[in-house]
């Protein structure tokens, strides 16, 4: 929706979307060793229930975890899913 609204702008605005989720998502380092920026970030950002998702599939199922993970997305997919039909321009 971004990049269909904003073109290339767009596309610049999406790359720095995707680097600030995956640096707080605790997906490249342990999100105690980032900034504070990063930590405040961390709980906001789908990439965190996403990975943390991932985790459970590779180390093994904890099901509070995994049912939480889900919902949380499930809340990300239902906010986003109006905001992208009301931009479709098909």
């Amino acid at each position: 929706t971004i990049v269909c609204i904003l073109g290339n702008v767009g596309k610049a605005v999406c790359i720095v979307l995707l680097v600030l989720q995956l640096g707080s998502s605790g997906g490249t380092f342990p999100i105690q060793m980032t900034s504070e920026f990063f930590q405040a970030l961390y709980p906001k950002v789908p990439f965190t229930y996403s990975i943390g998702l991932l985790r459970e599939a590779v180390g093994g199922v904890y099901a509070p975890a995994v049912h939480r993970d889900i919902k949380i997305l499930f809340i990300y997919f239902e906010n986003s899913n109006p905001v992208t039909n009301l931009f479709s321009f098909s």
